[in-house]
């Protein structure tokens, strides 16, 4: 059974998006400005990755660093376009985790990505550009 504190904490989380314009995500809310950018991949779908932290155990800044620097490479190395992003708590009990959005990656992918970082989840985002929370435990 999933802890519900680490569940509320996900649905709190603000998952922001490095554009010209500010874009933040929220789980279960539509986000129309996604919709170019998943009209884009063939898939028309999404996912909004980390490599920081894994299993919510907080690793130092350089560490996530090392992770996230990983994490963007093999991106790179399957072809995913991917923009960069901050997860961020809105009650500050949390640090800032940097993450990517990456565009057009089939779910599957992203969450065999996410198990390999010992994720707890990720959010895959459909071509109705709704992110959804996926738990991989």
């Amino acid at each position: 059974m999933r802890d519900p504190r680490l569940e509320a904490a996900y649905r709190a989380t603000e998952y922001h998006v490095r554009l010209p314009q500010r874009l933040v995500l929220r789980i279960d809310q539509p986000e129309a400005r996604l919709f170019p950018l998943l009209a884009q991949t063939p898939l028309h779908c999404a996912a909004y990755l980390t490599a920081c932290n894994p299993a919510s155990q907080r690793l130092s800044e350089s560490e996530n660093a090392e992770r996230m620097h990983a994490l963007a490479s093999q991106l790179k190395q399957k072809g995913y376009d991917f923009l960069h992003g901050m997860a961020r708590d809105p009650h500050g009990e949390w640090p800032d985790e940097a993450s990517f959005l990456v565009l057009g990656i089939p779910p599957t992918d992203a969450c065999e990505l996410a198990q390999d970082y010992a994720q707890n989840a990720l959010l895959l985002i459909a071509a109705d550009a709704c992110p959804r929370l996926h738990w991989l435990i």
